[in-house]
């Protein structure tokens, strides 16, 4: 008698070392997502409020602040990414 396949979402190939890696990746993202939308607002509001900067260029200190904070999680995701692909 051939065994056949599960089509149950257990059978897969992936190691656990390779689905911690990948869970731990997605959790600095989403942790890095919050903090950047939080920073991004309170720069926002203490370049605008506090220090008497325009909108529209509070608007951008702010975002730019956030983008530094997704750019640098990114980086930190590709080098775990890459080390955990070589092991």
């Amino acid at each position: 008698m051939a065994h056949t396949p599960s089509s149950s979402p257990d059978n897969h190939t992936t190691t656990p070392a390779t689905k911690t890696s990948s869970t731990s990746i997605a959790s600095l993202i989403g942790t890095a997502t919050l903090i950047a939308v939080f920073l991004g607002l309170a720069v926002w509001i203490l370049a605008q409020f506090a220090l008497g900067v325009d909108g529209p260029t509070a608007v951008r200190y702010g975002a730019s602040a956030a983008g530094a904070v997704l750019l640098i999680a990114a980086i930190i995701g590709v080098v775990r990414s890459l080390q955990a692909g070589g092991k």
